[in-house]
C-alpha cells in the first residue's frame, strides 16, 4: 500500500511503477497506490476502506531530517535542503559543503552511455549523487590544501534508477531505455559488484556467489 500516486517516486515514471504493479502474481502479490491505509491491527489492516486480512504488516514511513539550513542561516529549498553553489559549498561559507540529501542543486549530468544533456538536473537524494558529490569535495578539499586551482564546476553522472521488487524482478530506467522483469533483477544484483569492486576476482566471485545465492533460495522456496 502507498499514498502516493507511483511505487518508486525515485523514478519518476509512472510507466515502471506500472511495471512493478505488473509483478504482482495472481494471489501472491498486489500493488496498491493511491490508497491511504487508516487503520492496522491483529486482523490485518484498513486502507481504502476496505479490510485487507494479514497476519504480518510492515509499516514504512520516511525519515525527516533536521533542516541544516535553519541552523547555518542560509537559504533553502521546499524540502529543508540547502542551496549550494556549483562547488558544492554553501553560499558565503565556502568552508562549509552540503552534499547527498542535505543539497540542493541543478547541475549538468551525463547518461550512463557519457552523452551529456543539454538540460540541468536536480540531484535526487538517492545513493549515486551523495557518493558522486563526496568525492568531488574530497577532491577540491585536496586542492585547496595544496594551493593548487579548484576543480571544474560538479557535474553528475547519472547511471539511472534500479529498484527490486521481488525474488527475480526489479524495474530499470536507465534514461535511454526502460524496461523491468527478470533482465531488470539482474542488472540490479550483479552491476554493484562488477562496477564497484576493485578486485577483478572479486567481483566475479561476488557476481556468481549471488546467482547461486537465488537458485539456492528458488529451490528451497519450490520445495
Amino acid at each position: 500500500m502507498r499514498l502516493a500516486r507511483a511505487c518508486f517516486p525515485a523514478l519518476s515514471r509512472e510507466f515502471i511503477s506500472a511495471g512493478a504493479a505488473a509483478s504482482g502474481r495472481p494471489g501472491r502479490r498486489r500493488v496498491h497506490v493511491n490508497t491511504r491505509v487508516t487503520a492496522v491491527d491483529a486482523s490485518g489492516i484498513v486502507a481504502g476502506g476496505q479490510t485487507v486480512p494479514a497476519a504480518t504488516v510492515v509499516w514504512g514511513c520516511r525519515r525527516v531530517g533536521i533542516s541544516a539550513a535553519k541552523w547555518l542561516g542560509v537559504a533553502d529549498d521546499a524540502s529543508g535542503r540547502v542551496v549550494v553553489g556549483p562547488d558544492l559549498s554553501v553560499p558565503g561559507h565556502p568552508e562549509i559543503f552540503a552534499i547527498g540529501d542535505r543539497g540542493a542543486r541543478r547541475c549538468a549530468f551525463r547518461n550512463l552511455t557519457g552523452i551529456r544533456s543539454s538540460e540541468p538536473m536536480v540531484m535526487p537524494g538517492v545513493a549515486q549523487p551523495a557518493i558522486q558529490e563526496g568525492k568531488y569535495v574530497s577532491r577540491l578539499i585536496l586542492r585547496r590544501v595544496k594551493n593548487r586551482p579548484a576543480p571544474p564546476p560538479f557535474w553528475y553522472w547519472d547511471k539511472g534508477d534500479l529498484a527490486i521488487v521481488g525474488r527475480a524482478y526489479a524495474v530499470a530506467d536507465l534514461r535511454f531505455v526502460r524496461f523491468w522483469g527478470f533482465p531488470a533483477w539482474f542488472i540490479w544484483g550483479v552491476r554493484p559488484h562488477l562496477f564497484s569492486d576493485r578486485v577483478c576476482q572479486s567481483r566475479i566471485r561476488a557476481a556468481c556467489m549471488g546467482i547461486r545465492f537465488f537458485f539456492e533460495a528458488a529451490a528451497r522456496a519450490g520445495s
